[in-house]
């Protein structure tokens, strides 16, 4: 199984993937955090600098640090102190007057998170984080995997949805396939959303259907007939979207 080998989880139709904090990864771009236990205490955050925030102020409560011991905490890839007596860009206001840093991507993030957890000796391997990955931040096989499924259920949804026959839903398939192929990458080139077949939440696809839109108007202005096919196809994906996506 799929969820099995990537430690997959769903919330409602979204899926996270359970991180081993033991392990110093840098698979974590296009990525949020979703969820952080640490024994008995829950964080739920989708910011990673809250998140680091959050974290830090649970450990000082839970095993406070004098100032001058915060002072001295340095991460190991940059040397660069985690607090400081000065608010810098992209500090958070923390304890003893002191400011955090919580300017990282979010590779550093997570080892932020890895590097408190240890200062503050709680064992990596009994904590949990949660994250969630954007399209582009997935494998192929993972990417495979939701395409294969999708598909199938939506060739089943507009059997019954529709009074298309099989052809002509093929030709629906075929054409938003050539869409995600051909147009995605051009229209979402620097977004972690780049991909309509494996999207786990209804108002992502309603905000990529509208620029996919934008951009077919604009760009195929002599070809109405084509249009007008991808307005419907991308509509009937849609409501698709809306049945089985909570």
């Amino acid at each position: 199984m799929i969820e099995e080998k990537y430690n997959i989880i769903y919330v409602k139709s979204k899926r996270y993937y359970k991180i081993d904090l033991s392990v110093r990864s840098v698979d974590f771009e296009y990525s949020t955090p979703y969820l952080l236990k640490v024994d008995d205490y829950e964080i739920k955050e989708a910011s990673w600098n809250r998140l680091i925030l959050k974290l830090a102020e649970f450990l000082n409560k839970y095993n406070p640090k004098t100032k001058e011991s915060l002072l001295t905490i340095k991460n190991d890839w940059g040397k660069q102190a985690v607090f400081s007596t000065q608010q810098k860009s992209n500090f958070k206001e923390f304890d003893y007057g002191l400011f955090i840093n919580v300017n990282h991507t979010s590779v550093h993030a997570v080892w932020t998170i890895q590097l408190l957890l240890s200062e503050w000796g709680i064992n990596l391997a009994e904590c949990q984080l949660y994250i969630h990955r954007q399209p582009r931040g997935e494998i192929a096989e993972v990417i495979n995997y939701y395409t294969e499924k999708n598909l199938i259920q939506f060739k089943e949804y507009m059997g019954f949805a529709t009074s298309m026959q099989p052809e002509q839903i093929d030709k629906v398939i075929t054409l938003l396939k050539t869409i995600n192929n051909k147009l995605c990458p051009k229209i979402f080139s620097r977004s972690g959303y780049n991909n309509i077949f494996v999207l786990d939440e209804y108002l992502f696809y309603d905000k990529m259907r509208k620029d996919m839109m934008i951009y077919i108007n604009n760009h195929y202005v002599d070809k109405p007939i084509f249009r007008n096919n991808c307005n419907k196809s991308l509509n009937y994906l849609g409501k698709f979207y809306k049945q089985i996506l909570r």
